[in-house]
C-alpha cells in the first residue's frame, strides 16, 4: 500500500475495492498544490477506464492505493493466506469437537495429521476375524460375519 498522496500525472495506481473484492486502475490526470496559511494543500484528479472523461479527486476513492501490481499481489496473498489459515483452523477445531479425529499438529505454521502409527503386519488376526487399521492408527479386530458399514 502506499500511505504517499506525492503522485505525478500519469501516474497508473491500482485501487484494491474489498467490499466489491475488485481492482480498479486509475490514472493521475491533474495535480494541484495550494498554498494557505496553514501550509501547502496538494490534490489529485484521477480517471478510471470506465470514464476517463470525468476527473474525481483522489480523496474519494474508496479503498486501498497500490502504486505497483507487486505490492498489490502481495497484499491480497497475505489475506488470502490469513483467510485461508482462518478457515482450516476453523475446520480443525469443529472436526476436533465434533468427531474426535486424529491428533492434529502444527507443523511449520501449518496443520497437518499425524500420521498413522505403523504396526506388526506379520501378527495374524485372531480367528473368524479380520484386522482394520483404524484412521487413528490403532488395529481393531472385527468379526468376520459382521457387515461394516461407513
Amino acid at each position: 500500500m502506499s500511505g504517499q498522496l506525492e503522485y505525478s500525472v500519469g501516474d497508473v495506481l491500482y485501487v484494491f475495492d474489498s467490499d466489491k473484492q475488485r481492482i480498479v486502475p486509475v490514472q493521475v490526470v491533474s495535480v494541484t498544490s495550494k498554498r494557505t496559511i496553514n501550509g501547502v494543500e496538494v490534490s489529485h484528479e484521477i480517471v478510471t477506464p470506465a470514464r476517463t472523461d470525468r476527473p474525481v479527486d483522489i480523496a474519494r476513492v474508496h479503498g486501498e492505493i497500490y502504486t505497483s501490481l507487486t505490492d498489490l499481489r502481495q497484499f491480497m496473498m497475505e489475506n488470502a493466506k490469513r483467510a485461508i489459515d482462518s478457515m482450516v483452523q476453523r475446520a480443525a477445531d469443529v472436526a476436533m469437537q465434533a468427531f474426535d479425529p486424529p491428533e492434529i499438529v502444527e507443523n511449520n505454521e501449518e496443520l497437518a495429521l499425524k500420521p498413522p502409527v505403523s504396526v506388526d503386519d506379520d501378527s495374524p488376526a485372531p480367528p473368524g476375524t479380520m484386522r482394520v487399521h483404524m484412521p487413528d492408527g490403532t488395529v481393531e479386530y472385527v468379526d468376520a460375519g459382521e457387515q461394516l458399514s461407513v
